[in-house]
């Protein structure tokens, strides 16, 4: 099939062939969706190969085609959410050019009720955008935390503090008390993970960025409102753990949950079986469980259910009707649903085309969704009691901490490599608390049936995203 040609002012674009395949569901198969800008006086184009196209939502453009008020294609972000907005943080505006956007911090309050999303430029003053970092949540105080990543000219960013109350960053009460060094640069710029564990006490999990080694550093973090914080380092047992990169990291009952991530073998699709549980009181525990399913060129996308009650790990039949091929994207959980959203990354057959691009993963349905609809952390993992592991209790209850998993959380993670990403999820599933939230859902429809206003109010507004058609949006 011969190329489109496009031509805008005094520029011309060759746009590449349009891929094709032998596949059962061609009919459904969209054609590449190329949407042609003008970047500093540069082409760029983005091309897209996905099924089932309504699945699928896309930034919204302003009035003169141009991304400049939102994150427009973005790769190696982080996206995290707090009170019902999500907000996208650094990363690559394409492949090929390694070199930080000025505008790298955005917000979308959901729901999302247009057929794009409707982004918003957000200050960066006294903010330095990176790629890959690790994004890290504390909701009862407030503040998002940046943790190390890399650009084209810094390898040692530390950690950066966002205040959602004041919308301020690195006020100087908050971070003076940061060691200046916190972590050897090696690591810290290479993709590292993280996740809060407990009140106050941070996991990071990184490698170096040569894929020769692998270490974790545990900090005691002494958070207070206004600051100053303290930075205490803890002791692991790190020794003798296999190297891995990018892993998933996911947090439970005080614990946190390492699974996967890739070898040495940095530059392909070899990933790591082996799952970590690391436990303030215990360091790592060692549970002999090995991830279900290995992540191969063919396979980009991997999604595996991991029973909390059980200790049981397997993989999760998604519809074969929806095939998304995206590496180096960025997922969260919308917090108090069972929701995944995954943003951005290289998508398209030739693997190095980046999108603007969302899509949303149900884990109670088990299947790609256009439907959230967000009832609040009501329900959480207080009353589980996770397994006995090697003589370990591993079950710890925070005394007040409203980020444990609610109801069914499904915990999105991203495999990293030099030409390879996989987006792996995996489904923290508790079969009680999923009917006890049935239940719940009963009684609230109960009180709607009752002729209550206020309910029948809420049921009519509850968060949803609407399906789109992608084709809306597309010029060329």
């Amino acid at each position: 099939m011969a190329a489109k040609i496009v031509a805008t002012r005094n520029t011309i674009c060759e746009i590449l062939n349009k891929f094709q395949r032998d596949d059962v569901m061609m009919e459904e198969l969209r054609a590449i969706i190329v949407y042609f800008s003008r970047l500093n006086y540069t082409c760029r184009h983005i091309m897209e190969y996905e099924i089932t196209p309504n699945l699928v939502f896309h930034s919204k453009n302003d009035s003169n085609g141009s991304y400049a008020q939102t994150p427009g294609t973005r790769q190696d972000h982080c996206l995290v959410t707090y009170n019902n907005t999500v907000y996208l943080f650094g990363g690559f505006i394409n492949s090929t050019s390694q070199s930080s956007d000025p505008n790298f911090f955005f917000s979308a309050a959901l729901p999302f009720t247009t057929d794009t999303i409707p982004w918003t430029r957000l200050d960066t003053k006294n903010a330095t955008s990176v790629a890959d970092p690790a994004c890290i949540v504390e909701p009862d105080l407030g503040y998002l935390l940046i943790i190390g990543g890399y650009s084209d000219f810094l390898r040692n960013p530390g950690i950066q503090v966002y205040n959602f109350r004041k919308q301020l960053w690195n006020e100087p009460n908050l971070i003076q008390g940061i060691p200046q060094e916190f972590i050897t640069p090696t690591y810290i710029s290479y993709r590292p993970r993280a996740t809060l564990i407990q009140p106050g006490v941070v996991f990071i999990w990184a490698a170096s960025y040569n894929g020769d080694d692998t270490n974790s550093f545990v900090y005691n973090l002494t958070l207070t409102m206004n600051g100053p914080w303290q930075w205490t380092p803890i002791q692991t047992n790190n020794t003798n753990l296999n190297v891995t990169n990018s892993p998933g990291i996911a947090s439970s009952k005080g614990n946190a949950f390492i699974f996967g991530g890739l070898t040495k073998e940095l530059t392909g699709f070899e990933s790591h079986k082996e799952m970590y549980i690391y436990n303030p009181n215990y360091g790592f525990v060692r549970p002999n469980i090995n991830v279900s399913s290995q992540v191969t060129e063919y396979k980009p996308i991997v999604v595996i259910e991991f029973d909390l009650e059980t200790f049981q790990m397997s993989n999760v039949e998604v519809s074969s009707n929806f095939i998304i091929n995206r590496r180096r994207a960025a997922a969260t959980l919308i917090f108090g649903s069972d929701v995944v959203l995954i943003h951005g990354g290289i998508a398209g057959p030739l693997g190095y085309n980046t999108t603007d691009s969302m899509i949303a993963y149900n884990m109670t349905s088990r299947n790609w969704t256009t439907e959230i609809a967000i009832i609040g952390p009501t329900l959480k993992d207080d009353n589980l009691n996770l397994p006995t592991i090697n003589g370990f209790d591993l079950n710890y209850n925070p005394p007040s901490y409203t980020e444990s998993l609610s109801v069914g959380a499904l915990i999105g993670i991203i495999f990293a490599s030099v030409t390879a990403i996989a987006i792996v999820s995996v489904a923290l599933t508790r079969m009680w608390l999923v009917k006890k939230r049935q239940r719940h859902l009963a009684e609230l429809a109960d009180i709607v049936n009752n002729n209550d206003l206020a309910m029948r109010e809420w049921a009519k507004s509850r968060p949803v995203f609407t399906v789109i058609n992608g084709q809306k949006w597309t010029k060329l």
